[in-house]
């Protein structure tokens, strides 16, 4: 069988285009490509879908032999057109083929129909969503509100933010006093350590000059001693030389 375009399958089936469409998304009917690259159909699926392939007489032959819906089409064309040119009584009964293509017609007419009630309700959707965005979009505020609270917020944080610093320097300003407070009593208590130390030193220094003193006339009074004695033993012993007997120390 050959590949046509949806345009000629269309007529091929007597269908509009857009209900082989729809029948391609709902996988009732398969698309393939022509030799042109476009979208196209086998006349041999479109046989298989719908049945029946309507056919001029000098196309039978192009799209294929062996189909017995084609073969019965050809005959019943070439009968309608020798009849046509035998000049045939207009008020001849309506044959077959002729009932097919009215009914075909009135497909047609319901499925414009439907694809024009299709069309109203998607519209009609499409009118409620765009009313629905256009009442989003008024009670969005314009942009010179929304520049005019970024700002306002911007100048707020800014507040914020130099209070935060404000207080972290008060704060490092406290410790910092705190600080030198603790450093200022721990050297003034330093360095009442060190005149305590120092007053201690003094009065050690003194009390150990009063020592050296004080040994200093314990020696001379030993000294002083032993030179008594000295001289009290020379006076007894000269007066042992001499056979005198000692005279008691004044």
């Amino acid at each position: 069988m050959a590949i046509v375009s949806i345009s000629r399958a269309a007529k091929l089936v007597r269908k509009g285009r857009q209900t082989l469409y729809n029948h391609n998304e709902k996988g009732k009917l398969s698309f393939t490509t022509t030799v042109d690259g476009k979208p196209g159909v086998d006349t041999a699926e479109l046989a298989r879908v719908y049945h029946k392939l309507y056919l001029p007489v000098e196309e039978v032959e192009t799209l294929g032999q062996g189909s017995e819906d084609t073969s019965v089409q050809a005959k019943t064309a070439r009968d309608t057109q020798q009849s046509v040119q035998g000049g045939a009584s207009k008020d001849v009964s309506l044959d077959g083929d002729t009932a097919s293509t009215l009914s075909w017609f009135m497909e047609q007419v319901d499925e414009a129909k439907q694809e024009l009630e299709d069309t109203r309700a998607e519209l009609e959707d499409r009118e409620n969503r765009l009313a629905e965005l256009r009442e989003a979009m008024n009670k969005l505020p314009s942009p010179e509100s929304v520049e005019r609270r970024l700002n306002e917020q911007a100048e707020q944080l800014k507040q914020q933010h130099k209070k935060v610093l404000e207080s972290e320097r008060a704060q490092q300003t406290k410790l910092l006093a705190k600080q030198k407070q603790r450093e200022a009593e721990k050297v003034e208590e330093w360095q009442a350590a060190i005149q305590q130390r120092q007053k201690e030193i003094e009065a050690a220094k003194a009390e150990a000059t009063k020592i050296r003193e004080r040994e200093q006339q314990q020696a001379q009074a030993l000294k002083a001693e032993r030179a008594r004695v000295a001289a009290l033993e020379s006076r007894g012993f000269i007066a042992r030389l001499l056979n005198k007997k000692p005279e008691p120390a004044g």
